[in-house]
């Protein structure tokens, strides 16, 4: 079994303008995680047959950060990643370019989907959950002459017609905010430990063992904050985390 690590943004306050602060990971501390981890290969990998021996590294919503500030450390150690981009943020302001998706594509690092926009795929109905899966999948191969296969639904919000449209549409994983190790490269649902602002590496290193007290606690945590998701609803949960932690969505 190995841990799947979900990053965000990477680097000090004016790096991370634009994300939210409370998953934004100082460019020190991703270094040091990047020692703990020791990331050899992507999900889309493990997923098309490759050997599940390491630790997997992902990075969720393409901000710049993970362009000038992770890629040039993963380049430096030859370490791997896997990005999941909103495919009609790329070239926005404070996200990375198309130029900067093939460079690190180019460079061994995985680019696969986080959805066109950055929606609430269970909110959407089923034509409109297509049109997103579908059109961010054939954006990204068409930038980069490579077949995509996993899909991060975003804010982790997904339900079995997600499920289902992913499958047809043509993805063979999806990476989730549910924590956890992924057990079997024939894994089709794939959780990940939310790395946070004030995440360690001692923290890192415990999440490597499903057993630890740091995996068990995000285990607890995932469950107290889905329910308060059911019972609120999504929009009524955002404005009470906003208001908690200043920041607008996971």
């Amino acid at each position: 079994m190995k841990a799947v690590f979900m990053y965000h943004a990477v680097g000090d306050d004016d790096d991370i303008i634009g994300a939210d602060p409370h998953y934004g990971v100082s460019e020190a501390a991703f270094v040091t995680h990047l020692q703990v981890i020791q990331p050899r290969r992507s999900l889309a990998q493990v997923i098309e047959g490759a050997r599940l021996d390491t630790h997997i590294l992902t990075f969720d919503d393409g901000h710049i950060s993970n362009y000038v500030r992770a890629f040039p450390h993963l380049e430096a150690g030859q370490w791997c990643a896997e990005f999941y981009l909103n495919t009609a943020m790329v070239g926005k302001p404070g996200f990375v370019t198309w130029d900067h998706v093939r460079e690190m594509h180019a460079a061994g690092l995985s680019m696969q989907s986080h959805a066109d926009e950055h929606v609430y795929l269970s909110e959407l109905q089923p034509d409109d959950i297509r049109q997103q899966l579908d059109r961010s999948k054939k954006r990204l191969e068409d930038a980069l002459g490579a077949e995509v296969t996993v899909l991060a639904p975003p804010g982790g919000r997904y339900d079995a017609r997600v499920e289902q449209i992913a499958w047809d549409v043509g993805y063979h994983a999806m990476a989730v905010s549910r924590p956890g190790h992924m057990a079997s490269p024939n894994q089709r649902i794939v959780p990940r430990y939310a790395v946070l602002h004030n995440t360690s590496s001692e923290q890192v290193t415990q999440l490597l063992d499903v057993r630890s007290k740091a995996a068990r606690r995000q285990v607890a945590k995932y469950r107290i904050t889905g329910l308060a998701k059911r019972l609120l609803g999504n929009q009524r949960y955002e404005k009470v985390r906003e208001r908690l932690l200043g920041a607008s969505h996971d």
